[in-house]
Protein backbone atom coordinates (compact mmCIF):
# COMPACT_ATOMS: atom_id res chain seq x y z
CA UNK A 1 0.00 0.00 0.00
CA UNK A 2 1.34 3.47 -0.79
CA UNK A 3 0.83 6.67 0.75
CA UNK A 4 0.48 9.48 -1.54
CA UNK A 5 2.29 12.43 0.70
CA UNK A 6 1.94 15.96 -0.23
CA UNK A 7 5.45 17.94 0.62
CA UNK A 8 6.89 21.27 0.96
CA UNK A 9 10.79 21.56 1.47
CA UNK A 10 12.46 23.45 3.85
CA UNK A 11 15.48 23.51 5.25
CA UNK A 12 17.10 20.78 7.07
CA UNK A 13 17.10 21.82 10.74
CA UNK A 14 15.55 19.93 13.24
CA UNK A 15 14.27 22.86 14.65
CA UNK A 16 13.34 24.31 11.51
CA UNK A 17 10.08 21.41 11.62
CA UNK A 18 8.98 22.62 14.82
CA UNK A 19 9.03 25.99 13.64
CA UNK A 20 7.53 25.51 10.45
CA UNK A 21 4.60 23.29 12.01
CA UNK A 22 2.73 25.82 9.43
CA UNK A 23 3.49 24.80 6.05
CA UNK A 24 2.26 20.95 6.24
CA UNK A 25 -0.77 22.29 8.44
CA UNK A 26 -1.25 24.32 5.08
CA UNK A 27 -1.25 21.49 2.92
CA UNK A 28 -3.81 18.94 2.11
CA UNK A 29 -4.37 16.33 4.98
CA UNK A 30 -3.44 12.47 4.07
CA UNK A 31 -5.09 10.24 6.40
CA UNK A 32 -3.77 6.93 7.10
CA UNK A 33 -4.57 4.14 9.40
CA UNK A 34 -2.58 3.29 12.74
CA UNK A 35 0.19 1.06 11.93
CA UNK A 36 -0.31 1.55 8.18
CA UNK A 37 2.88 0.27 5.72
CA UNK A 38 4.10 3.34 3.43
CA UNK A 39 6.84 3.59 1.03
CA UNK A 40 9.18 6.46 0.04
CA UNK A 41 9.79 6.82 -3.89
CA UNK A 42 11.42 9.53 -5.66
CA UNK A 43 10.09 10.54 -9.07
CA UNK A 44 13.53 10.96 -10.21
CA UNK A 45 16.60 9.44 -8.64
CA UNK A 46 19.56 11.00 -9.95
CA UNK A 47 21.67 10.96 -6.69
CA UNK A 48 23.16 8.73 -4.76
CA UNK A 49 21.26 8.21 -1.30
CA UNK A 50 23.82 9.04 1.61
CA UNK A 51 21.35 9.23 4.52
CA UNK A 52 17.36 9.16 4.61
CA UNK A 53 14.81 9.11 7.62
CA UNK A 54 11.38 9.60 8.56
CA UNK A 55 10.11 10.86 11.69
CA UNK A 56 6.40 12.12 12.97
CA UNK A 57 5.98 14.97 14.88
CA UNK A 58 3.45 15.45 17.58
CA UNK A 59 3.15 18.23 20.03
CA UNK A 60 4.78 16.33 22.69
CA UNK A 61 7.77 15.31 20.93
CA UNK A 62 9.59 13.47 17.50
CA UNK A 63 8.96 9.67 16.90
CA UNK A 64 12.05 8.20 14.58
CA UNK A 65 10.23 5.91 12.38
CA UNK A 66 12.03 2.66 11.53
CA UNK A 67 12.90 2.59 7.71
CA UNK A 68 13.75 -0.77 5.96
CA UNK A 69 15.78 -1.27 3.03
CA UNK A 70 13.06 -0.83 0.29
CA UNK A 71 12.30 2.76 2.18
CA UNK A 72 9.13 1.39 4.02
CA UNK A 73 7.67 1.92 7.39
CA UNK A 74 4.47 2.17 9.43
CA UNK A 75 3.04 4.76 10.56
CA UNK A 76 2.59 4.62 14.68
CA UNK A 77 0.05 3.02 16.19
CA UNK A 78 -1.38 6.11 18.54
CA UNK A 79 -4.16 8.06 16.41
CA UNK A 80 -3.78 12.02 16.04
CA UNK A 81 -2.74 14.24 14.20
CA UNK A 82 0.95 14.69 13.11
CA UNK A 83 3.81 16.58 11.06
CA UNK A 84 5.65 14.01 8.91
CA UNK A 85 9.26 14.91 8.28
CA UNK A 86 11.70 13.00 5.54
CA UNK A 87 14.93 14.06 5.42
CA UNK A 88 17.20 13.17 2.64
CA UNK A 89 21.03 13.93 2.07
CA UNK A 90 22.74 12.81 -1.45
CA UNK A 91 25.63 13.79 -3.02
CA UNK A 92 24.18 16.30 -5.14
CA UNK A 93 22.89 17.99 -1.58
CA UNK A 94 20.13 17.80 1.11
CA UNK A 95 16.35 18.17 1.17
CA UNK A 96 13.59 17.70 3.83
CA UNK A 97 10.04 17.14 3.19
CA UNK A 98 7.21 17.86 5.87
CA UNK A 99 3.27 16.57 5.43
CA UNK A 100 0.30 16.89 7.25
CA UNK A 101 -0.80 13.08 8.52
CA UNK A 102 -3.94 12.64 10.50
CA UNK A 103 -3.43 8.85 11.98
CA UNK A 104 -7.38 7.00 12.49
CA UNK A 105 -8.71 3.76 13.20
Amino acid sequence: MRSDISCKTVPVEEDAVRASIKYPKEQKQVNVNSGQKAELQFEHEDFDVGKLSVSVWKEDGKIKLELSDDRSFNFPEEKGEYVIDVELRTNRGSAQYVGNVVIQR
